[in-house]
């Protein structure tokens, strides 16, 4: 699925869907599923317009995509900007949903006055998917928003950029994050923080090769 949307070109890759019902769990309502899918759709497409608009705002054409992995946003790097700028576009990605999550906390007796079952379901998850998510996409792990901003952070600290520093933060992080999840069950965030460790581990590797080539 391919439409425009704010100016920003934007695609729907069929595995956002999957991922979608798989972050659901085993939901037997339908009509639940259908509520979830579409908070999580709104939710992460809320998100990545706060990347886009930040970023053409810099002078950039971004493009938004929503995959399996969730969305991302991207676009050619037509000339360099500053490590703050950098900072300000991975920030406004959550900063969106939490405004769209603070915006349904202060509207959720208006939204709940006919105590509508759906309506609770849409407000619960708008609330957990905007600000929970947004606060573990802040966490300093690569390719998470935060680990974007430990990044630029780490740049500005020694002068220069070395990726080396931020991957180790990322596969510890990960590392522990992903054994926490199997302690409590949680299936998804152990494949996922897995494979954020193992990704980290990887991109470390090829770093150790580039600099030293035998």
């Amino acid at each position: 699925m391919q439409f425009t949307l704010l100016g920003f070109p934007t695609r729907i890759d069929h595995s956002f869907w999957f991922m979608a019902i798989i972050l659901g769990g085993a939901m037997a309502d339908l009509r639940r599923a259908l509520v979830w899918i579409a908070v999580v759709f709104v939710s992460i497409l809320v998100h990545e317009l706060g990347h886009a608009l930040i970023a053409r705002s810099y002078g950039f054409r971004p493009a938004i995509l929503l995959y399996s992995m969730g969305g991302l946003t991207s676009w050619q790097m037509t000339h360099a900007i500053s490590e703050w700028k950098r900072i300000r576009i991975s920030v406004a990605g959550p900063a969106a949903g939490f405004l769209l999550g603070t915006v349904v906390i202060l509207s959720k007796d208006v939204l709940l006055v006919e105590g509508s079952e759906l309506a609770q379901w849409a407000v619960r998850d708008l609330i957990w998917v905007n600000i929970g998510w947004g606060v573990l996409n802040l966490l300093p792990v690569l390719p998470l928003d935060g680990g974007n901003i430990m990044n630029s952070l780490a740049v500005l600290a020694r002068g220069k950029r070395d990726s080396r520093i931020p991957l180790y933060v990322s596969i510890a992080v990960s590392a522990v994050l992903c054994v926490l999840s199997l302690h409590y069950g949680m299936i998804w965030g152990v494949i996922l923080t897995g494979w954020m460790a193992f990704s980290n581990f990887r991109s470390l590797q090829t770093l150790s090769k580039i600099r030293n080539p035998r």
